[in-house]
């Protein structure tokens, strides 16, 4: 629908972009206020760094949860989790994407900010209802309505993230997440320390997160809406009121309409993958308690702890797969697929055979003898690290295709799986159980991305015995081998090179370079 819309505005898209170079390229001199645009090797870096830097503070909570508190009230944190992710995960429609990929302004950011103010109260309601009918304890609730205030400034922030990406400037994104990370940990870990209340912390975080929403990225989304327009009209003719009419919620309810259907399969999607991932948390609080639940949620946490690194790996790749697919080279899009396969898969086995060498020590050492038990658990969820850090990627590739349709009928599909694979298994190795179910049913979505992304190389491909993967994977596991070869050359030719300018600089008769007339080193020394 987006895309028909967009070639229906096409001439007003033209006229605004025409105005636009004109100004733009008469202006003489750029703008003191506003940004500018980042390169792509600048953002992924930003990515990176603010992704690792927030799972870590992610990582920190739950340990401080479970030294400052029990296993009971990091049960309790997990479970909140568990129920208000998917429901903000639903309402929040991707929005994000959506913004991301409307290249040709078809809506606003006020047409996107009046969506996200429809059905951000719409989940707390779905969350309210949750726990009329969850028969959780009082306490459990609590902590559950304080997570979802934060999920609430959170949504407020994503809606920011959206402009920012669209303005490739990842940097403030990564700034925010940043921020959160490291405000939460410390928040939670203070409140702790002092009160022991969970829900006041969390109350704390909330109150945090709002002031990093309004000071830094609502701030900055004005400074980036003041240069959009300081580029189409006199930069003294700008005012507060005029930026402020670009951002604050639109009720064009067309617009919404629009927003609505072309986010809702996204949403759906994003839906069930949410919950296929949070039906083993519900379901081993519900069977087993809220301290398994701790352990657990500890155990998963650390199996997932290098998805921020293969996130940002996916972000850089993924336009470079569109951009084969939609020029049909069949040859070019597996060795870039590939190549990341193999990456991410080299970097999962790396996590097994550390977890298995060093797996119950760390556990030991970081949350003590009661989680240290499960390092059997440990290891097992670690065989998904394969799966999750390197056959991922096809999921990536099959977006990167625009197949939607094929991932949400692949992620109901597994979720069918999971239902069914997870009650019996449980009963037979209790949470063991549930992580084989795990394992199993992420080998079953990456069989089916797999076969449909393959699937779609053929039907673009001139000779369909081009799509051959285990092929194409030697290729590319020896391009792997000659880049690494390559790169640790010129590292260790720079090296090298410094090393020997230092040592020369050092002798005596060599004089310094830059200047002839300078006398010689061992002169003056005499």
């Amino acid at each position: 629908m987006i895309r028909s819309s967009n070639l229906c505005n096409n001439k007003c898209d033209t006229e605004y972009q025409a105005e636009w170079l004109s100004n733009d390229m008469t202006q003489v001199s750029e703008p003191k206020t506003g940004v500018h645009r980042l390169s792509l090797r600048k953002n992924f870096s930003w990515a990176l760094a603010g992704n690792f830097l927030y799972a870590l503070c992610h990582l920190g909570i739950l340990f401080v949860i479970q030294k400052l508190g029990s296993l009971e009230m990091l049960g309790a944190y997990s479970l909140a989790l568990a129920l208000c992710v998917p429901v903000f995960i639903l309402t929040n429609l991707q929005l994000r994407t959506l913004q991301t990929t409307d290249s040709n302004r078809e809506f606003d950011f006020s047409d996107y900010a009046g969506v996200r103010l429809l059905t951000t109260p719409l989940a707390v309601v779905v969350l309210l209802i949750i726990c009329g009918f969850g028969h959780y304890s009082r306490e459990t609730i609590s902590v559950i309505l304080a997570v979802a205030f934060t999920k609430v400034i959170e949504t407020a922030s994503e809606l920011c993230y959206g402009a920012f990406q669209q303005h490739e400037r990842l940097d403030y994104v990564s700034r925010s997440l940043c921020l959160k990370g490291l405000s939460s940990l410390g928040l939670i870990a203070i409140t702790l320390f002092l009160t022991g209340n969970l829900v006041s912390a969390l109350c704390f975080v909330s109150v945090g997160w709002f002031l990093i929403f309004l000071f830094h990225d609502f701030r900055h989304v004005y400074l980036l809406f003041q240069q959009d327009r300081q580029q189409i009209q006199n930069p003294t003719g700008i005012r507060f009121l005029e930026i402020w009419s670009l951002l604050r919620p639109r009720w064009n309810w067309s617009a919404i309409g629009k927003i609505f259907l072309c986010g809702l399969p996204l949403g759906t999607g994003a839906l069930l993958l949410s919950a296929t991932e949070s039906l083993p948390n519900i379901f081993i609080e519900w069977n087993f308690g809220e301290r398994e639940l701790g352990i657990f949620t500890i155990l998963v946490t650390l199996s997932f702890a290098g998805i921020p690194i293969v996130n940002a790996l996916g972000q850089a790749v993924t336009p470079r797969l569109a951009s084969n697919y939609a020029n049909r080279n069949v040859i070019g899009f597996q060795q870039v697929l590939l190549k990341a396969v193999l990456l991410g898969t080299f970097f999962g086995l790396l996590l097994i055979l550390g977890t298995f060498l060093f797996g119950k020590w760390m556990l030991l050492v970081c949350f003590g003898p009661e989680v240290a038990e499960y390092s059997g658990l440990l290891l097992v969820l670690m065989g998904l690290a394969p799966l999750k850090y390197g056959f991922r990627f096809f999921g990536n590739g099959l977006t990167a295709t625009r197949q939607f349709a094929h991932v949400l009928r692949f992620q109901l599909f597994v979720l069918f799986v999971l239902v069914g694979l997870i009650v019996p298994l449980a009963a037979f190795g209790e949470m063991t159980g549930v992580a084989v179910a795990i394992i199993l049913t992420t080998f079953i979505r990456v069989l089916l991305f797999v076969w449909q992304t393959r699937k779609e190389l053929i039907a673009i491909a001139e000779h369909p015995a081009e799509v051959q993967f285990l092929a194409e994977s030697l290729r590319a596991a020896k391009s792997l081998v000659h880049d690494f070869s390559t790169l640790f050359i010129r590292i260790s030719g720079k090296w090298n090179s410094s090393n020997t300018l230092n040592s020369n600089s050092l002798k005596p008769g060599k004089t310094f370079p830059g200047n002839s007339e300078m006398t010689s080193v061992s002169s003056v020394k005499r």
